[in-house]
């Protein structure tokens, strides 16, 4: 396996793990924007993907 075929793998592999996990999982930039999120996270919060995507102290006022 290259180097290449090694970082496919590991991004399939945990893309799927992300994307599976029962736990909530987001991830956010410095500012605390998220910039994706798992169905798990989700549907513990409530929020679309959508809604996540706003800022912060836009959920605050949903």
């Amino acid at each position: 396996m290259n180097t290449s075929d090694s970082n496919l793998f590991n991004s399939e592999f945990f893309r799927q793990i992300f994307e599976t996990s029962r736990d909530g999982i987001a991830v956010t930039n410095l500012d605390g924007s998220f910039l994706e999120t798992n169905p798990a996270f989700q549907t513990l919060t409530g929020y679309s993907l959508e809604d996540l995507k706003k800022t912060v102290f836009g959920l605050c006022f949903l």
